[in-house]
């Protein structure tokens, strides 16, 4: 199945039956706030697919999360349809979109702690911001880590070997003109288990 084909035509369906994440290739965006264009490629785990951005003059483009600070890049606004912005894991965090001319910016704020509204470190003018509770609403993926946890320990049943983490991942995908921004979130316990993605907002540049 190619998921990367299948996310850039229909996000929001996509994300519902998927479990999506999204990462910087090794050496790509390493220790910069700048993000840019990239080349996209997909591979295929566990029913969980994974999505690695490699710096280059590709057509998508990803930005990098930062522990303390934030990592941003600038789109044309004329991107063409299909086009990924990409982003890696929130946790906590807020994204923020601002326009400034023919340009969009896209913001990672770490923590949502450096970017408050109104902050001049924004390009132009704030038109989106996704704030934690907008993508894990009660905190049910945290919520969802702990019990899968929880239900070993109850059970006194060894925790599995292996990955032991769990991940939001907000995709913003031009359709028809507008920017849409979906999330994905997978859990891993030993084996990765996607949670059920959605639309979270759209707008036209």
């Amino acid at each position: 199945m190619a998921i990367l084909q299948s996310l850039r035509q229909s996000p929001a369906a996509i994300v519902k039956t998927n479990g999506i994440r999204s990462q910087p290739a090794g050496g790509s965006f390493a220790g910069v706030q700048q993000g840019g264009r990239c080349q996209i490629t997909e591979t295929s785990s566990d029913r969980t697919f994974t999505l690695t951005a490699t710096e280059n003059s590709g057509t998508d483009y990803f930005y990098p999360w930062l522990q303390r600070s934030y990592g941003w890049v600038r789109v044309p606004k004329s991107v063409h349809d299909g086009v990924i912005v990409a982003t890696g894991g929130l946790n906590g965090c807020s994204l923020i979109v601002s326009e400034s001319g023919t340009d969009l910016y896209f913001y990672h704020d770490g923590d949502s702690k450096y970017l408050p509204l109104g902050s001049t470190a924004i390009q132009g003018n704030e038109i989106v911001r996704i704030k934690p509770d907008d993508y894990d609403s009660g905190d049910v993926v945290h919520k969802s880590f702990t019990a899968t946890l929880e239900s070993y320990r109850d059970r006194k049943m060894p925790i599995p070997s292996g990955d032991l983490s769990y991940g939001i991942y907000i995709f913003w995908v031009k359709v028809n003109g507008e920017f849409i921004a979906v999330s994905s979130s997978i859990i891993s316990v030993g084996t990765p288990i996607s949670l059920p993605g959605a639309e979270i907002t759209r707008f036209t540049p």
